[in-house]
């Protein structure tokens, strides 16, 4: 639960468990002391990866390259974060094979400025 603080702030209530689908990856709120709930299926991890996949196309494309379009805020940290998300899923999703996956990571990874 995020209680709202005021017109622009929130703060979010570390007593209760916190559903962070539109805040990021669960292991970096684990890390930040804020509680997270927990769930069976793995919906989060497939929008996320595809947030993140959607990122490097954009950065790689319309985006110029500037780290501001990436989620992770570089390149490096943003393949671990893909590779990570991708290799903790259950069933891995139909629209992006290991081949397609490693093909946007070469391509983020090689990306150079026009």
């Amino acid at each position: 639960m995020i209680a709202l603080i005021g017109s622009n702030s929130f703060k979010p209530n570390t007593n209760k468990p916190l559903n962070c689908g539109f805040l990021g990856s669960s292991s970096l709120l684990k890390n930040r002391g804020l509680k997270i709930m927990e769930s069976n299926n793995q919906e989060f991890e497939y929008m996320m990866l595809g947030r993140l996949i959607q990122d490097v196309n954009y950065f790689c494309g319309a985006g110029n390259g500037h780290i501001k379009h990436l989620w992770a805020g570089n390149a490096s940290e943003q393949i671990t974060e893909i590779f990570k998300i991708y290799n903790s899923l259950n069933t891995k999703p139909k629209w992006l094979t290991f081949r397609k996956l490693k093909k946007h990571c070469k391509r983020l990874a090689m990306y150079k400025p026009r």
